[in-house]
């Protein structure tokens, strides 16, 4: 007598591409949370600074870091995407 796969026993199998779809889903949504955390620290140095030109600075140079982390993010995003559809 044959055994029966795992499909066939009704255990779920799971395949290269949705482990790599989950991993880089949980590495999106951590790269989204530190975005709103550093749009608040900037916010908060921006609120805090009372004309200090320094702390200013500070919190342009951090929300300029956010903008361009979250340009690479999303290009991530799209490419990781684009690559993962087409295997």
């Amino acid at each position: 007598m044959k055994q029966p796969s795992a499909t066939e026993a009704g255990i779920p199998t799971i395949t290269g591409n949705v482990i790599l779809q989950n991993v880089l889903a949980v590495v999106y949504w951590a790269a989204g949370l530190v975005a709103v955390i550093m749009v608040i620290l900037a916010a908060y140095l921006f609120l805090t600074a009372n004309g200090d030109q320094s702390k200013m600075v500070k919190a342009r140079q951090c929300l300029l870091a956010m903008v361009i982390g979250l340009i690479v993010a999303i290009s991530a995003f799209l490419i990781s995407n684009f690559v993962v559809e087409n295997i």
